[in-house]
């Protein structure tokens, strides 16, 4: 029988939530929240899919969230080598990898102990940054020291970043034991990936959405570090305390598993997710406003790979309702011929980015039960600004940048062209 112990981990204390357990020889696995955490003042389900109850979960019901708190593709397949652990066997990988997941969720065998002292951090050197990110294996050999799970089919790891030169010259650090990373370490195979994943981010903040902070390194390639809008860093009295907050993707919250994060939700997907938002955040017209920001940006931008897994809902520190989280994930992918130029759900009337026209904002509007004119004022101000800030973020304006991150750039701000037009076309309509 394999049991796994799931906490949370909001400050120090590890708050015991439930427990996974797989039977091995019947093949039965349920998830089961324990009695005292669900009497506990506070309280709250670790995902929308899994509410509070003493009920047993099905494997069914309980995979999707606990699952989606792993690597995908060729990230897991490289972890799952590196430990010799059978691809399709999450509940081993969750075991192993599960001290530093998304949210404030830590997962360990039952027969695993919380120790005294037991969070702390490692200063690292640019050689050993760069020995870390020199390929795709090394990257993500990383989370095996740091014990640490990042959901997304990308490579990348989790560190800890400080401006205190006193703590590391690099200004970097490792998490060790139950430390949690405040940044996610992101780089690709493919060529201006990360750059322009961060002209798309500093763009949308400063267009207004509410998106996470991301910087550019050179640990001899390309990385782009993603402040995490899950944890809280303080670093007062001369040492770093990482505070995590919790946090599902509208996957889990949804119970739908990673493979299926681009199937279209039953009444579409847009209107699921505005129900949702409606049904469980405490200000729901100011996420909504959000979540409409997010997609005509998406749009714009010609990013396709928007799915279910790149929308959150983020609960703050003491909050018994979530928020709709900073946009994050934010890539140009009609700039790839080899990317799929379907949207990652249907949008409007359509799917295909290029068949889009300004009809397919009013259906919006509609899907999600709003004006057109609400929808116009939003889109308006992105028209507006999206081509000159995506410029300033090439250029420098928004942070240290490499010589090649301007052409880059231009390039998504020439990429734009059409589908501004038919946002134009929209607000004047």
């Amino acid at each position: 029988m394999v049991e796994l112990s799931v906490y949370r981990l909001s400050f120090d204390t590890p708050v015991r939530v439930g427990t996974i357990v797989s039977h091995e020889l019947d093949g039965i696995r349920f998830f089961s929240y324990d009695e005292k955490y669900i009497d506990s003042r506070g309280a709250i389900a670790i995902s929308e899919s899994l509410p509070l109850s003493k009920k047993r979960y099905t494997e069914n019901e309980f995979r999707p969230y606990f699952e989606g708190l792993l690597p995908e593709y060729d990230a897991r397949a490289i972890l799952c080598q590196e430990l010799q652990i059978n691809e399709n066997d999450y509940l081993t990988l969750l075991g192993v990898c599960g001290h530093d997941c998304i949210g404030d969720i830590v997962i360990r065998e039952a027969s695993e102990l919380f120790e005294n002292g037991d969070l702390s951090y490692q200063a690292l050197t640019k050689q050993e940054l760069k020995n870390i990110f020199k390929t795709n294996r090394s990257t993500v050999s990383e989370n095996i020291v740091s014990r640490l799970s990042l959901a997304g089919t990308q490579v990348k790891t989790g560190l800890v970043h400080t401006n205190n030169m006193g703590l590391s010259q690099s200004g970097w650090l490792r998490p060790q034991g139950l430390a949690a990373a405040s940044h996610i370490m992101k780089i690709s195979e493919l060529r201006d990936i990360p750059e322009i994943e961060y002209v798309c981010m500093k763009a949308a903040k400063a267009c207004g959405l509410s998106v996470a902070d991301v910087l550019l390194e050179d640990f001899g390639r390309q990385v782009l570090a993603v402040e995490r809008f899950d944890r809280c860093v303080d670093q007062s009295n001369q040492a770093i305390k990482v505070i995590r907050l919790h946090q599902e993707d509208f996957a889990q919250a949804f119970g739908v598993t990673s493979a299926s994060k681009y199937a279209e939700l039953p009444g579409g997907t847009v209107t699921a997710i505005a129900e949702m938002i409606r049904r469980y955040t405490a200000q729901p017209a100011k996420e909504i406003r959000k979540f409409v920001q997010s997609l005509c940006f998406t749009y714009l931008i010609g990013d396709c790979d928007s799915h279910l897994k790149n929308y959150s809902l983020l609960w703050n520190i003491q909050s018994y309702r979530p928020v709709l989280s900073p946009s994050y994930d934010l890539v140009c992918t009609t700039r790839f011929e080899r990317f799929s130029r379907e949207m990652a759900f249907n949008f409007g009337s359509h799917r295909c980015i290029d068949a889009i026209d300004s009809s397919d904002f009013d259906q919006l509007a509609k899907d999600i039960d709003i004006t057109p004119r609400m929808v116009k004022r939003i889109a308006e101000s992105l028209v507006e600004t999206v081509q000159s800030e995506l410029i300033n973020a090439g250029f420098g304006e928004y942070g240290q940048v490499f010589e090649s991150t301007y052409a880059v750039a231009e390039d998504v701000a020439d990429d734009c062209l059409p589908r501004l037009r038919v946002l134009e076309k929209f607000c004047t309509s």
